[in-house]
């Protein structure tokens, strides 16, 4: 308890995700429902204009991640021309829709708008309009492929992951790890959750690897 008052003392509103997200919703901000910043003290939200700030529900935002409504790096072109009298200043909204991954280090620009159901890349520089439904990554953000074909990518990659995360622990702690170690993992044997389950539970999972560790020791 004292831990988290001296912590709320010292960051302030970026103490934790829940204190962040009321910090922009007094701001003016709109945040929908199950909003989660995991690294409120390393995101940076531009608080110039909150109220230009839409995010939706369930949506991530790891860290640390920044997102700009405003840009005044036109200012140079008032300093340059400074004959024509006119200010050349950008705030534009951004809208998050729902069910949106925002991944580690990513910078979201003014007038960025991101359809639902989208997951932004780790550094990926983001700006315009990004369809729902898609996988986009890189500087400057492009998509690089849809929803759909990331969750069968991700399919198809999920044994032979779980494989590899079983035998690294073994390798590095002598024994056997505990279903907790897969979390994510779980629809391999989980089919009191799951309809289309490889193995029957984990144990038949476990078994599975011992019988191939076997076979290799034996070639």
């Amino acid at each position: 308890m004292l831990k988290k008052l001296v912590k709320k003392i010292v960051m302030g509103h970026k103490a934790d995700c829940e204190s962040y997200l009321a910090f922009l919703k007094r701001g003016g901000a709109t945040v929908g429902d199950n909003v989660r910043i995991f690294t409120p003290s390393q995101t940076h939200i531009d608080d110039q204009a909150l109220h230009l700030l839409h995010i939706g529900s369930n949506v991530v935002i790891t860290g640390p991640v920044t997102i700009l409504t405003h840009d005044y790096s036109s200012f140079v072109c008032m300093r340059r021309y400074p004959e024509r009298e006119r200010a050349v200043a950008a705030m534009r909204s951004v809208t998050i829709g729902d069910n949106v991954f925002v991944g580690w280090g990513a910078t979201i620009l003014p007038g960025t708008t991101i359809g639902e159901n989208t997951i932004i890349g780790a550094g990926a520089v983001v700006s315009g309009n990004i369809e729902a439904d898609s996988v986009y990554a890189g500087n400057p953000a492009r998509k690089i492929m849809t929803l759909e074909d990331f969750y069968q990518r991700r399919i198809a990659r999920q044994e032979g992951e779980a494989r590899n995360i079983y035998k690294s622990y073994l390798d590095s702690f002598g024994k056997e790890p505990t279903a907790e170690c897969f979390y994510g993992y779980e629809s391999l044997w989980a089919r009191s959750r799951y309809s289309h389950c490889r193995y029957d539970s984990y144990s038949d999972f476990c078994d599975s690897i011992k019988e191939q560790i076997m076979e290799e020791k034996n070639k």
